[in-house]
């Protein structure tokens, strides 16, 4: 389909912090949401018709640093960004289908970038990662294990539509 054609199935989301952010504490997070949902590890192939997940392939979690630009850089600079996340195409062939980036844009105010190619990240699964993200980093900045459900695969998620189904 082209670059251009693939960047319109990025599902892409922009988390504002403000207060004391630890960085390694939320790569370990995202770590931990990729362990949870090995998903987004996944490479497909060419012709489509299979997909293989988390050989090989991790999730960097890149820093970058704006706080030392002045204001109109900076928000200059983090538009720049926010719009090549939202560009740039996610290669299906080599993995993985989320990025996740964390910009400091003062000591006290962080911006996290948040991509997925649709296949593996649509508006439900997003908000999942999202609400799993929050509370695993939450629950670790407290010194606590977080508190989550099990993840429910796949398979299950088509069972419990199958069996919701009319007759």
């Amino acid at each position: 389909m082209g670059s251009h054609a693939t960047v319109a199935y990025n599902e892409s989301h922009r988390l504002q912090f403000r207060g004391p952010f630890d960085v390694a504490l939320f790569r370990d997070a995202v770590l931990e949401v990729v362990g949870r949902h090995p998903i987004v590890l996944a490479r497909i192939s060419e012709d489509g018709q299979w997909q293989e997940i988390g050989v090989n392939t991790h999730i960097d979690v890149p820093f970058i640093d704006l706080s030392r630009l002045n204001e109109v850089e900076r928000q200059r600079e983090l538009s720049e960004l926010v719009d090549r996340e939202g560009e740039e195409p996610f290669n299906l062939q080599t993995g993985p289908l989320m990025r996740v980036k964390v910009v400091r844009i003062a000591n006290q105010q962080h911006v996290v970038l948040l991509t997925g190619h649709h296949m593996v990240f649509d508006g439900w699964s997003a908000g999942l990662v999202i609400t799993e993200l929050a509370r695993i980093y939450s629950a670790r900045k407290q010194g606590v294990q977080p508190q989550l459900d099990q993840p429910a695969s796949f398979h299950d998620y088509l069972v419990e539509v199958q069996e919701d189904r009319p007759t």
